[in-house]
């Protein structure tokens, strides 16, 4: 992979990326991913960001890109942000992660932030009402998919913060969908819902904090109560840990419609100097019986610049005799100015 940018005018900057994978005994099966992207301050404090991304594959023709446009208005008191994301239908990045392909996402993020003084006084340092709205539409326009969050959030002095927000969403489906083993698949169709979404997160500066979010409302044929707990640890200033549970209990339409769905999630990060650290995360999932560990190791040996080092490892929790999933990545990243 090599990556090149440049800075132009005061605060812009231009660049291209090259990345290529290659097996190393059919001589026909490459992939190459190749584009450019730029981001230009302009006059008002508004930001316009771009990127264009082309791929090769053998055995794919017609469109094989996507690109990205927006604009983004960043202010004290109001922020505005609209973009378009197109993905065609051929694209294929074997490197990188995209949910869908022959989609186009068009997105807004609009809110403001009102700050008073009688507020302050009782520890709210500031408001924000916002919205966060994503429309999915395939090549043609017709919409696939939408999801649209329209929340309130109070930040406090301590840095902790609330929001209430309603989540309103639609997906359309092309195929069977499975979303636990125990119930039956959801049919292809157009399913829409909403969620009513409250989450608090304590301050974060203290050696203890907590953080929550509670979401009731509907989900695809039926109903939902999902909770996620966390709780962070930092004794230093260099070592910090957290576990977190996310648990939801689903009730779909149709005979033997429920189901419950668990995930523990444990993090922790160690820092031995300014520019080296180590970062841990495993996940155990009860329902699948997997547990999942990842242990990476980051040098900065250069401002800008990484050596990386990570394991990966993956078991089953049950008697049988499936294979642990293991690797191990170097990955070393310079940066050269010209």
């Amino acid at each position: 992979m090599v990556r090149l940018r440049r800075n132009i005018f005061a605060s812009s900057d231009v660049g291209g990326i090259f990345m290529m994978r290659r097996a190393v005994r059919a001589g026909d099966d490459y992939n190459r991913v190749y584009g450019g992207d730029a981001n230009i301050r302009l006059p008002g404090t508004i930001d316009w960001s771009s990127f264009f991304v082309n791929t090769e594959t053998p055995g794919l023709s017609g469109p094989r890109y996507a690109f990205q446009t927006s604009l983004n208005r960043e202010g004290n008191f109001v922020h505005v942000k609209a973009g378009l994301l197109s993905i065609r239908e051929n694209f294929n990045d074997e490197l990188g992660f995209y949910r869908r392909t022959g989609v186009r996402r068009w997105s807004t993020d609009i809110g403001i932030r009102p700050r008073f003084e009688s507020l302050r006084r009782i520890g709210i340092r500031e408001m924000h009402p916002h919205i966060v709205w994503n429309y999915y539409t395939d090549q043609l326009g017709e919409q696939i998919a939408k999801r649209l969050h329209t929340g309130y959030t109070f930040f406090f002095n301590n840095g902790g913060f609330a929001e209430y927000s309603v989540n309103t969403k639609f997906e359309q489906l092309t195929e069977a969908f499975t979303l636990h083993p125990s119930i039956d698949p959801i049919e292809p169709g157009r399913y829409g819902w909403n969620e009513h979404q409250l989450r608090f997160n304590t301050d974060p500066s203290r050696p203890v904090s907590l953080d929550f979010t509670g979401i009731l409302g509907g989900l695809w044929t039926g109903t939902q109560r999902t909770v996620r707990f966390g709780i962070n640890v930092k004794p230093s200033y260099k070592f910090r840990t957290s576990v977190n549970l996310s648990r939801t209990h689903g009730d779909l339409d149709g005979p033997g419609g429920t189901f419950v769905r668990e995930l523990w999630v444990m993090r922790a990060n160690y820092s031995f100097t300014t520019n080296m650290f180590v970062d841990a995360l495993a996940q155990y999932d009860p329902d699948r019986d997997i547990f999942n560990a990842n242990v990476r190791f980051n040098l900065i040996h250069h401002p800008l610049s990484d050596l990386f080092l990570v394991y990966n490892e993956q078991r089953f929790t049950t008697d049988n005799t499936v294979p642990a999933g293991r690797s191990i990545i170097l990955k070393l990243t310079h940066m050269l100015a010209f």
